[in-house]
């Protein structure tokens, strides 16, 4: 087994080691010991979800384990987007607290961006770093991820009641900054909105893969109608609409899909778009005229790329947003600026 050399912590003898379906009620317990019973996806807490995960190969786990096999920490890489199951995420980073100082979350972002891809032939990554700490941007910043969207308050506050009963102050909800990383770079054919053309250029300019940059049409796109799968997720507040699809009725579906939606009981939304179709500026702008507005690049989202776009229901208090590079302050500042002008 593919595992890194034995270490010491508080004088315990520990290793890195790839997932064992033994290891799942361990993981259960990681979740439980820093969330408590408030993380926003039930499964987590379940250990034969985690077996399956790993035997279906939706999920490649690392486990940080101490001599008598209890887990001290973890992270993963998982599928979570549907329109393409070769992407996969890398997160769920959690590190028992006794244990933070000595090196742990390190080892295991180390082991899961340079190892496991060439282990399972993992072609493309993606990941969701929250924003109310920079650990997580740093480590995976310093793995060769590049931020390229920003998922403003995308977290409940919910989420962090263990943590606020530790005394660490979360009262609001917790924004994402997403990132991104292709071992084995293609060109793509994007059309690129106008109104987000020069914004969508810079947030391309990291993936500099000689894609072909094309003016956007009004071509029928055979007729079709728009299609999209909508994912509410309601532990977190969100509702996230991935559209597959972009027919010549969307304006007409999206205002139907909002009455539809109106009393889902959701915060945040989400609308992701292909740039590969002609008609991704005419849908971005019935998004505007709705007060939706940038969340950025979503590459590689449907095989080919997306664009995200999102509203909330409240003001967003964007002063509490933390990003660790220079990149990534500029995808926040991007963020901020039409989010500012949709007010205007």
């Amino acid at each position: 087994m593919d595992i890194q050399e034995e270490k010491t912590v508080q004088g315990q003898p520990w290793v890195i080691d790839l997932f064992k379906s033994e290891d799942a009620e361990g993981v259960v317990g990681l979740y439980q010991a820093i969330y408590g019973e408030y993380f926003p996806l039930p499964d987590i807490y379940s250990a034969d979800w985690h077996v399956e995960q790993a035997q279906t190969n939706d999920s490649y786990r690392v486990v940080a384990r101490l001599s008598d096999g209890s887990l001290i920490g973890t992270v993963a890489l998982f599928r979570s987007v549907p329109t393409n199951p070769e992407l996969y995420e890398g997160g769920g980073l959690m590190v028992l607290e006794d244990y933070r100082t000595q090196n742990v979350a390190v080892q295991l972002m180390h082991y899961m961006y340079n190892s496991l891809p060439k282990k399972h032939c993992v072609g493309q990554i993606w990941g969701e770093a929250v924003c109310n700490h920079l650990v997580s941007q740093m480590l995976a910043i310093k793995s060769g991820q590049v931020a390229c969207a920003l998922e403003v308050d995308m977290m409940p506050e919910d989420a962090y009641k263990k943590l606020s009963e530790r005394g660490q102050n979360i009262n609001s909800r917790v924004s994402a900054l997403v990132l991104f990383q292709a071992f084995n770079p293609d060109s793509r054919v994007v059309y690129l909105p106008l109104a987000y053309e020069d914004t969508l250029k810079k947030l391309y300019a990291p993936f500099d893969f000689g894609h072909k940059f094309l003016k956007p049409g009004s071509n029928i796109e055979d007729g079709s109608n728009t299609s999209a799968n909508i994912s509410i997720m309601s532990g977190a507040g969100i509702t996230r609409i991935t559209v597959s699809q972009i027919g010549i009725d969307f304006p007409s579906w999206l205002d139907r899909t909002q009455n539809e939606l109106r009393d889902c009981g959701s915060k945040v939304y989400q609308i992701i778009i292909p740039l590969n179709k002609p008609l991704a500026d005419q849908a971005t702008e019935s998004l505007r005229k709705e007060g939706y507005w940038l969340g950025g690049l979503l590459p590689r989202w449907f095989g080919h790329d997306g664009f995200l776009m999102q509203k909330t229901l409240h003001e967003p208090d964007f002063s509490k947003i933390m990003v660790y590079s220079k990149h990534g302050k500029e995808v926040l500042a991007m963020v901020q600026a039409d989010y500012e002008k949709r007010l205007r």
